[in-house]
C-alpha cells in the first residue's frame, strides 16, 4: 500500500475514534439527565461509559507510541472525575435505592479530592527539577493534602448519618493528625524558612484544630459533665506546650538565622580586611632597566569599507615601565582600552620592587571608529582578586590622513592619527568578578 494513503487512512481512522470519544461523552452527560425507556437509557450510558474509558488506553497512530507519563495521569483523573460526577446522578434517577444526595456527595468529595491531588502532583513534578528530594517533598504534601480531605469527607459521612461514636473517632482521629502536622512543622529546622504560603497553611491549620477540639468538647453529652472537664483540662495543657514548643522553635531558629548571619559578616570582614592587605601599587618608572617585559598583542584591524562614518582613528602607544610598590607579588593580566580587555598571551608576576616594561606589539596601531578615551593595566593580587589603575595619558595629535580606496570622492576616508604616552596613574579600583570582561 502506498505509504501517503497509510498515513492518511491512519488520520482518517484517529480523528473518528476521537469524534466516537467526544460523542460518548455527550452521551454520558445527556443520558444521566435525560429520562427515556430504562433499557435503552442503560445500554447507551454504559456503552458511552465503556468507549469513554478507551480514551485512558488511546495511542498516537502516527508514531505508535504511548503519550507521555503525565498526559496519562491526568487523562485518567478527569475520566475517572467525570463517571463520578455524572455516574451517580444516573445511578440516583435511573434505580431505586438508598443511594441518595448525601451519599453522592461523600463520593464527590472523595473522588475529587483524588484526583485533584494526583493532578496538581503530577504537575509539580512537571514543573521541578526531578530529584530525588523534590520527589520526597511531592510525595509528602500530596499525601496531606488528601489525608486532610479524607478526614473532612469522613466527618461529612458522620454528620448526615448521625452516629456519634463514629463522629467522635473521626474528630478524635483528624485532632491528632493535626497536631502531628503542626508539631512537626514547628519543630523541623527548615519552618523558618517556609515561604509565606506554608506559614498561612499552617496559621489555618492551628485555627481549625481549635474549632475541631471545641467541636469535639461539646459533642459530649451533658451527663458526662465530667468527662467535659477533664477533656478540657488535657486540651488546654496540650495546647499550651504546643504554643510553647513553637516559642522554643522559633527562638532557636532566630538564634541560628543570627549567628550564621554573624559568621557570614565576619567572614566577609576577614575576607575584605585580608584584601586590603594586598592592594597592588604601581609607579610609573620613566629611566632605569626593566626586570622583564610583557606584550600585548592588542591589534585591531578593521576593514575600512564597512565604516559607517567616514573617518576612523589610529594611535600609537608609547612603552612605558612600572615598578611594584606593594607589599606582596603582583599578577600583570592584560590592559584595557576603551573597556575592552586586552589579555597577555600568559600572566606575569612582578615580584616585590621589580620594574616590569609594558610594551605593546611593535608598529601598533590602535584602529577604531571611536578615538581612545581611556588605557588602564588590570592586574591581579596573591588572593584573586583584580584591580584596574587607570593610565593618565599625554596625546600628541598628527595631521590626519586620506586614504582612499577609489577615485570618486565619497569613498574618501580620514584616518587620524596620534600618539599616546603614559603620564601617571590612578590608585587601584576593585573589578568585580562578575562584570570583569
Amino acid at each position: 500500500m502506498n505509504e501517503k494513503l497509510r498515513k492518511c487512512l491512519i488520520d482518517i481512522f484517529y480523528g473518528l475514534w476521537n469524534l466516537l470519544i467526544l460523542l460518548s461523552l455527550i452521551s454520558i452527560i445527556t443520558f444521566a439527565f435525560w429520562k427515556i425507556n430504562i433499557v435503552a437509557r442503560q445500554i447507551i450510558w454504559y456503552l458511552s461509559s465503556a468507549l469513554f474509558i478507551s480514551s485512558c488506553f488511546n495511542k498516537n497512530l502516527k508514531n505508535g507510541k504511548m503519550s507521555n507519563k503525565c498526559n496519562n495521569i491526568l487523562d485518567i483523573a478527569f475520566v475517572i472525575a467525570i463517571l463520578a460526577i455524572f455516574g451517580g446522578i444516573f445511578v440516583i434517577k435511573t434505580y431505586e435505592t438508598n443511594f441518595n444526595w448525601h451519599w453522592y456527595a461523600f463520593v464527590m468529595i472523595g473522588v475529587l479530592a483524588s484526583c485533584g491531588t494526583a493532578c496538581f502532583a503530577v504537575l509539580d513534578w512537571e514543573r521541578s527539577d526531578k530529584s530525588i528530594k523534590e520527589k520526597k517533598e511531592i510525595i509528602d504534601i500530596s499525601s496531606k493534602v488528601l489525608s486532610y480531605a479524607c478526614l473532612v469527607d469522613l466527618f461529612y459521612l458522620s454528620l448526615f448519618i448521625g452516629n456519634l461514636t463514629f463522629k467522635f473517632i473521626i474528630e478524635i482521629i483528624f485532632v491528632a493528625f493535626m497536631l502531628y502536622s503542626l508539631a512537626g512543622a514547628f519543630v523541623t529546622s527548615s519552618f523558618m524558612r517556609k515561604a509565606k504560603l506554608a506559614k498561612c497553611v499552617i496559621l489555618v491549620e492551628f485555627v481549625s484544630l481549635i474549632v475541631l477540639t471545641i467541636l469535639l468538647i461539646d459533642m459530649i453529652p451533658e451527663d458526662y459533665h465530667n468527662i467535659q472537664t477533664i477533656a478540657s483540662t488535657i486540651v488546654a495543657a496540650v495546647y499550651g506546650g504546643l504554643l510553647t514548643l513553637v516559642g522554643v522553635a522559633w527562638t532557636i531558629r532566630k538564634g541560628e538565622k543570627d549567628r550564621r548571619n554573624d559568621l557570614k559578616q565576619r567572614d566577609k570582614e576577614k575576607a575584605e580586611d585580608e584584601r586590603r592587605r594586598y592592594v597592588p601599587y604601581i609607579r610609573l618608572i620613566r629611566v632605569g632597566k626593566a626586570d622583564c617585559f610583557s606584550n600585548a598583542s592588542v591589534t585591531n584591524s578593521i576593514e575600512l569599507h564597512s565604516l559607517s562614518e567616514r573617518c576612523f582613528f589610529a594611535y600609537t602607544i608609547n612603552d612605558f615601565n612600572i615598578k611594584n610598590i606593594s607589599e606582596s607579588n603582583v599578577i600583570l593580566v592584560g590592559v584595557k582600552l576603551n573597556d575592552k580587555l586586552y589579555s597577555f598571551s600568559n600572566d606575569n608576576i612582578i615580584e616585590k620592587n621589580t620594574v616590569c616594561n609594558i610594551q605593546t606589539t611593535r608598529n601598533f596601531e590602535y584602529a577604531s571608529e571611536k578615538p581612545l578615551k581611556e588605557l588602564s593595566i588590570v592586574l591581579e593580587d596573591i588572593v584573586g582578586n583584580k584591580y584596574e589603575v587607570i593610565c593618565n595619558l599625554d596625546y600628541k595629535p598628527e595631521n590626519p590622513m586620506l586614504v582612499s580606496e577609489k577615485e570618486d570622492e565619497e569613498n574618501t576616508i580620514t584616518m587620524f592619527r596620534g600618539t599616546y604616552t603614559v603620564d601617571s596613574f590612578s590608585l587601584p579600583r576593585l573589578i568585580v568578578y562578575d562584570n570583569f570582561i
